[in-house]
């Protein structure tokens, strides 16, 4: 039942998040710097009730950015997407992580999710 309730909470923040960020019209870099604060956070935190916190406004953000289109060449655009993929494809194995309540591994995921950032940011050039 702990389970149920932890995994209802992470979706209504991350709900409530998303319903924020769009009113906020913010653009690619403002989604990204929302990601690495709440990454950080995340990192940080000793307990999965304020890890899933984090990971949800750290969700939401990444949904933003993929909403929104890359501010560059059509090349440039092409990696944005498959970052912004693969990047989806990590937070549903870190949902698995957390309704699991296993903060080792929802860390462990969250450490390869910055793997990943690091690689399309290198092919983006940034």
């Amino acid at each position: 039942m702990k389970k149920i309730i932890l995994a209802a909470s992470v979706v209504a923040l991350i709900a409530v998040a998303i319903g924020v960020k769009s009113l906020s019209g913010s653009d690619v870099k403002d989604s990204m710097q929302a990601m690495k604060k709440n990454y950080a956070a995340a990192m940080s935190s000793t307990d999965m009730s304020e890890f899933s916190r984090y990971a949800a406004l750290l969700q939401a953000a990444a949904h933003d950015a993929s909403q929104q289109s890359y501010d560059g060449s059509k090349p440039n655009e092409i990696i944005y997407q498959a970052g912004m993929l693969e990047l989806n494809q990590e937070m549903t194995a870190l949902n698995q992580a957390v309704a699991a309540n296993d903060l080792s591994k929802a860390k462990s995921i969250l450490a390869k999710v910055n793997d990943s950032k690091k690689k399309y940011h290198t092919a983006l050039g940034e």
